[in-house]
């Protein structure tokens, strides 16, 4: 393609800095890990790290593939995960090195790969190249990017940053009349293929904005495709989509269709939707909740303004855009999310209508390169209508900046960026006139402005914090001594994380995971006595801040079936049920005596009562062996999910289900080997059909 050849120049070189600039907290502390201000949490140490560190031991100690997951909710499947990221590319350097560097290099090189991509797309719209970087300026460096850094979304942000990539594919496979369609449409599918990967949330918003900017592409063009001609170079395009997305397609369809997110209601879906109060967010920094944080940047709305105010047939697609965008980010409050989650295929499991804003935050910046090219030329710069709109925009957010600072004070120092981003941007429009014959100078200073705007505000955003105090014992040193398979332990309160679980080798009964298996889910509703009601990414779900559990409500039996031996809380429990051992750095610590091991045998014959712990096993993730004496059933306290099977003597038998969740086996008299294996037909083929279209894709590549 002749837009994406030679990327890795002086553009990659400027946005490399541009995103060195913008993570500059993380840049100084290497070792630290990004959070939203005065937040606890971060995915970044819930799911991402502790999945890599889970991979990382899988290859290493276990010596084996890693597809499963044995640290939370019993066990999940790992390679079905997309918050593990196994099967995009990248991830793997954080496999082979998990730590919080590993990951901040990561995501630098994702911010920079989409400021070069918006750059690149810009270019090809035909703006100038000191605008082209104003574009990804506003785009990669912008708050919104920021803000999903410090939540540790490093899935999302992947993703997002292939967004101008994918246009510039879908852009140049119905532009472009020459040979060689068959390789720009494996490579518009590839490239959606690959943000599949980053982050499948991101794929449905990806694939609606490419189909729209194709279809504005092939109304753009002087000469008409026939209809047969876009029909065949899409049909290959969705082609490579789904090989290349097979390897997580697969498996991810297969555990949503059982997980709780499958039932998940409309209501449920609105919860992190904007409000139009919430737009005031775009011209007056206000703090709140990180996902209805809108800031744009002064400068960057200042030249969107002017961008609007062309005709270029650009402009009124991507304001279009724009008002789609924002319309959906609203949710409920307007029918337009109604109307998306009913007449496309997958809304429905879209949860956060806020995310939409990085499609309102990438039109913006190419109406703002626009804005800039107009501003900077002889004939438009002074043109009094832009000058009057660009003076009263600024006005206006100087006067309510302005009112709040009387009402409320300066306090944080970073509120007045607004303030002297509109100052800084009123007295370029006033000192245009001024400045006609320097007009290479006049595009520079808008463009330092905007830069300097966004690193403000996004280095307020960005609060690092040593990944090592997240990783400290606390307590837990004493729940290390079992090995693992051995026994599992409860923190209803959370108060032993996923993170310290990885890192430790606990196996938990709990967990924050938004793909949790409703078997499990209803499993441990009877045993910890929470109703089954909305869903909840946590498990057991969290209420006003902590788990609403009572010791009345627990069923000691089913949490003894579930090979729970110790129960962790921040908050004493009254010991009536279990025993209490010991309170270590603010954990209570108790032991329930009777927990079942991870197998037993169950006699099946008529008037036979008790159960048999097993005579000998070996855990590891995708392998149990044991050894027992039939006749009886045995019974593995490991959660049952398709791909796992179990051989007899070295024969396959028949897997019985035993009380909705568990593994388990019937035997004859006598002694037996049984081997529990977990062998995922969906991950292998999946697996088998990505490797096969990249030879593919390759050798097109290659021919081309």
């Amino acid at each position: 393609m002749t837009v994406i050849r030679k990327t890795f120049s002086a553009p990659a070189a400027v946005f490399l800095l541009l995103a060195l600039g913008s993570m500059a907290p993380l840049v100084l502390q290497p070792g630290s890990v990004a959070f939203w201000p005065g937040a606890q949490y971060s995915d970044l140490l819930i799911s991402h790290l502790p999945n890599t560190l889970i991979a990382h031991d899988a290859l290493f100690t276990w010596h084996q593939a890693p597809l499963w997951n044995p640290t939370i909710l019993s066990g999940t499947p790992l390679a079905a995960d997309p918050l593990a990221g196994l099967a995009y590319a990248p991830n793997w350097l954080a496999v082979l090195m998990p730590s919080a560097l590993t990951f901040n290099l990561l995501l630098i090189l994702h911010l920079a790969w989409a400021g070069v991509g918006l750059y690149k797309l810009s270019r090809a719209q035909g703006v100038g190249s000191i605008a082209a970087y104003a574009a990804g300026i506003l785009f990669a460096a912008g708050t919104k990017f920021a803000t999903h850094v410090a939540l540790g979304h490093v899935g999302l942000v992947s993703a997002v940053s292939w967004t101008p990539w994918v246009l510039l594919a879908w852009r140049e496979l119905f532009a472009e009349d020459r040979g060689g369609w068959i390789y720009r449409s494996a490579l518009a599918g590839g490239v959606l293929g690959v943000t599949f990967l980053a982050d499948p949330r991101w794929f449905l918003p990806s694939v609606l904005l490419a189909v729209a900017y194709g279809f504005f592409t092939l109304q753009s063009r002087e000469e008409r495709l026939v209809i047969g001609e876009t029909l065949r170079r899409s049909v290959v395009a969705v082609v490579f989509i789904l090989g290349i997305s097979a390897c997580l397609l697969m498996p991810l369809a297969e555990l949503t269709q059982l997980s709780t997110r499958a039932t998940i209601t409309s209501s449920e879906l609105d919860l992190f939707s904007l409000t139009p109060t919430d737009l005031l967010g775009s011209i007056v920094l206000r703090s709140g909740e990180p996902e209805q944080f809108v800031y744009f940047g002064i400068t960057g709305l200042a030249l969107s303004i002017v961008g609007l105010l062309q005709s270029k047939r650009p402009v009124r697609f991507w304001a279009g855009v724009a008002l789609v965008a924002v319309l959906l980010t609203l949710g409920s409050s307007t029918p337009v999310y109604g109307w998306f989650q009913e007449l496309i295929p997958g809304a429905g499991l879209l949860r956060v209508p806020a995310r939409f804003l990085f499609i309102t935050v990438l039109a913006l910046a190419l109406l703002a390169a626009e804005g800039l090219q107009a501003i900077s030329e002889p004939e438009t710069g002074t043109n009094s209508r832009i000058r009057m709109v660009l003076f009263a925009f600024c006005s206006m957010v100087l006067i309510l900046n302005g009112a709040l600072f009387l009402t409320r004070g300066f306090a944080p120092a970073v509120s007045t960026a607004p303030f002297v981003a509109g100052l800084i941007a009123l007295s370029l429009v006033l000192a245009r006139s001024k400045m006609i014959d320097n007009r290479r100078t006049f595009m520079l200073a808008w463009l330092f402005l905007a830069a300097f705007e966004l690193f403000w505000v996004d280095v307020s955003i960005l609060k690092p914090r040593p990944l090592a105090d997240f990783k400290t014992d606390r307590g837990i040193s004493n729940l290390t001594e079992s090995v693992p398979g051995e026994f599992r332990i409860l923190s209803p309160s959370f108060s032993v994380s996923a993170l310290q679980a990885a890192t430790y080798d606990l196996q938990l009964a709990e967990g924050v995971s938004p793909l949790q298996l409703r078997s499990y889910r209803d499993y441990l509703a009877r045993a910890l006595g929470f109703a089954v009601g909305e869903y909840s990414v946590t498990l057991p779900p969290v209420v006003d801040g902590g788990a609403a559990l009572s010791v009345n409500g627990l069923n000691i039996e089913l949490l003894e079936l579930l090979n729970i031996e110790q129960i962790v809380r921040d908050t004493p429990w009254p010991a009536t049920k279990f025993v209490h051992e010991e309170v270590v750095d603010g954990l209570y610590q108790y032991r329930l005596a009777d927990a079942r091991p991870r197998a037993w045998l169950e006699p099946r014959g008529e008037g036979e009562q008790g159960w048999q712990p097993v005579e000998s096993m070996s855990w590891s993730p995708n392998r149990i062996e044991l050894s027992t004496t039939g006749p009886g059933r045995l019974v593995l306290s490991e959660i049952y999910y398709p791909g796992w099977y179990v051989r007899v003597d070295g024969k396959m038998a028949s897997m019985v289900v035993e009380r909705g969740i568990f593994r388990a086996v019937d035997l004859s008299a006598g002694e037996h080997n049984v081997e529990f294996v977990f062998q995922p037909w969906m991950v292998f083929t999946g697996w088998g059909i990505s490797l096969l279209t990249v030879v593919v894709l390759f050798f097109v590549v290659r021919r081309r």
